[in-house]
């Protein structure tokens, strides 16, 4: 893929999702509130527009090479950008020999979004499209920490089934963390 930007647009009946671009920092990091990052295990709190920009040039790097689909969420009645999903290549275990075949979903939502189905309908039209984006992945999984039931309703709606419970290394806050996992097969 030449440019990030060459990500498909996706249109659902709310939604636009868009390959991320470097001037989406502010509203990336005004949605990552700390109600937002405590779920999130590779984004620290607080997360700057400094962290954001940092962010969104090695989502652009990782389309660029392949390795990664991500893109940011808008709402289509206004512009106004929400959240992000993203598969990246890799998944819970980037250093294994087979790494190359998985592929870990990650996403988010500003809290004045929560509980509105959006996220929902965002996963299941990006999982469409990361499948054709991602050649080499057959499974594509997800982590929830324990009490995240928004989430866990999320993954499950995409399609994902609850696979086992996992430690995770948390980046954001450099300590292991249980996770529900859940996972989904490449459709034939």
């Amino acid at each position: 893929m030449a440019d990030p930007d060459l990500l498909p647009v996706i249109d659902t009946d709310r939604l636009r999702l868009r390959g991320w671009r470097l001037s989406d920092a502010a509203a990336l990091a005004a949605n990552l509130t700390p109600e937002v990052t405590r779920w999130l295990a590779s984004w620290p709190d607080p997360v700057t527009s400094t962290v954001a920009v940092a962010r969104l040039a090695k989502a652009r790097a990782d389309a660029v090479a392949g390795t990664e689909a991500a893109w940011g969420v808008i709402l289509r009645s206004d512009g106004l950008l929400i959240g992000g999903i993203g598969f990246h290549v890799g998944g819970f275990k980037p250093d294994a020999p087979d790494a190359h075949t998985r592929a870990e979903v990650g996403y988010h939502i500003g809290p004045a979004f929560h509980g509105q189905g959006y996220m929902t309908e965002a996963g299941v039209a990006a999982l469409e499209a990361a499948w054709r984006l991602l050649p080499t992945v057959m499974t594509i999984e997800g982590g929830v920490l324990p009490g995240n039931a928004g989430s866990e309703a999320v993954l499950t709606k995409m399609g994902l089934k609850r696979s086992n419970n996992r430690i995770i290394y948390s980046a954001a806050r450099r300590v292991d963390e249980l996770c529900h996992c859940y996972e989904i097969e490449r459709p034939h």
